[in-house]
């Protein structure tokens, strides 16, 4: 969280020029949400998540339902706040994104509940949630960021193995209130891949149907040139309808061999390469652990557009979170991806942990707004999508719409946005019946930077 300081696969999917790619076994459809905080504007998160299937992330936080000592109520911040967003959300065929998270006045000093009390009194509360959602809501992540002295409002680091003992109670009572129900566990930010071991180590892996990555990476970025970038929606994207198939000529000469392992371009720090290091890195460690895929949650990721320490031009943040989310759904073992968050949490543009929003406080769009418009449909298609790199070193994504119509991504794998380079694959898909959908690159259509290049087959 920015509080610390930190299903069909289609089997002959395109690589479409890629020198190197890998095709991913098939999955259930990849979750895409965005984070939202309790009493923002109802209207505008609904208009949002309504552009769907969209989920949402939130929390419901243990304090809210136990004032009384011993006494659970449902809040009524939550009734009238969420209640209808969960209707817009659900009724578009997503599913929310529960958290269960922070300390209670009651029970240890109000920080991480550690001891026997505070643990039942949490567990019964995590019971009372799932019970009352069960039928509507049935994701439920436990805490948030628990590796971090920010994880309560009292509360030192926690260590994993007091966090394990916390899961297993909540992951037991959540079960008993709703067998159907997906427990999430983790919440890890900091890139605390030790923290992550130490759970394994403590027997975490028992109590849980999924793990959740908070794989932020700001606080290691150098200083690059901002860019000069427009981003505008393409209404094609989000009108299926305006998708035509041509014929597919010329298609085949672009095909390169996939059998190959699929490489890792240099990786530069602080840009959504760099963050997608370190959670194909965790994948690595759970499967090895467990004997098998787990299911990982990338509950928070983004960038702030603060003045600053930490700050990236709004251009910037548009262009990396394209690149997150188009590399993320060529991974099958990631579950679902939470962007933070809807909005700006406070008017200090010098303040990051208040810039992380895709709309300013007063609802305006940010340049990373639009640019998720451009790749909605592609991040929400049912098909995984494949990643490879091409003759120029660029990343590309390939992949199916839901409609059929495939797409093609690529970009310069920097975070120097005045490089370019010409890319011959893009351009003989252009010549062969594919547009431009979005570029970055203010150039020609062909043309390549750190800014992602999207072509659709029309």
């Amino acid at each position: 969280h920015p509080r610390s300081t930190k299903g069909l696969l289609l089997g002959s999917l395109l690589c479409f020029g890629s020198l190197l790619c890998t095709a991913l076994p098939a999955s259930a459809a990849q979750q895409f949400g965005i984070n939202i905080h309790s009493g923002q504007n109802q209207a505008q998160i609904q208009a949002a998540l309504s552009a769907g299937p969209v989920s949402y992330r939130t929390d419901a936080q243990w304090s809210w339902f136990e004032g009384t000592q011993g006494v659970l109520a449902y809040p009524s911040n939550l009734a009238t706040w969420l209640d209808p967003i969960t209707k817009t959300v659900v009724a578009q065929g997503a599913q929310p994104l529960i958290v269960l998270d922070y300390g209670n006045k009651f029970y240890d000093g109000g920080g991480n509940p550690t001891d026997a009390a505070g643990i039942a009194a949490f567990a019964k509360y995590a019971g009372y949630v799932a019970a009352h959602y069960k039928g509507t809501i049935s994701q439920f992540e436990v805490w948030n960021e628990w590796n971090t002295n920010h994880s309560s409002s009292n509360s030192a680091v926690g260590t994993a193995s007091a966090y394990v003992n916390l899961l297993k109670a909540t992951y037991q009572a959540v079960k008993a209130a709703n067998p159907a129900a997906t427990v999430i566990a983790g919440s890890v930010t900091n890139l605390d891949t030790s923290w992550i071991n130490q759970f394994i180590q403590a027997g975490g892996l028992a109590y849980m149907d999924g793990f959740a990555l908070h794989p932020y990476v700001h606080s290691r970025a150098r200083r690059p040139a901002s860019p000069g970038l427009s981003w505008r929606s393409d209404p094609r994207l989000s009108n299926p309808a305006l998708l035509v198939r041509p014929a597919l000529a010329g298609l085949l000469s672009l095909l390169a061999p996939s059998a190959q392992a699929q490489a890792t371009p240099a990786v530069v720090g602080g840009t959504p390469e760099d963050a997608m290091a370190w959670v194909d890195q965790v994948n690595q460690v759970l499967s090895a652990a467990a004997g098998k895929t787990v299911p990982i949650y990338i509950t928070e990721i983004g960038w702030a557009t603060n003045i600053g320490q930490y700050g990236f031009a709004p251009a910037t943040v548009a262009a990396y979170l394209q690149r997150f989310l188009l590399m993320a759904h060529t991974r099958s073992y990631i579950a679902g991806v939470w962007w933070y968050d809807l909005f700006d949490d406070g008017a200090d543009q010098t303040n990051y942990l208040y810039r992380f929003g895709l709309l300013q406080q007063n609802g305006t769009q940010k340049p990373a707004y639009n640019a998720l418009m451009q790749i909605k449909d592609l991040i929400l298609s049912p098909a995984t999508a494949t990643q490879g790199v091409g003759p120029n070193g660029e990343i590309t994504v390939s992949g199916t719409l839901a409609n059929g119509n495939k797409y093609y991504a690529a970009w310069l794998s920097t975070d120097n946005f005045t490089n370019t380079a010409n890319s011959a694959n893009a351009a003989s898909l252009i010549a062969s019946g594919y547009s431009v959908a979005a570029s970055g690159s203010n150039g020609s259509n062909s043309t390549l930077s750190a800014a992602p290049l999207v072509l659709l087959q029309h």
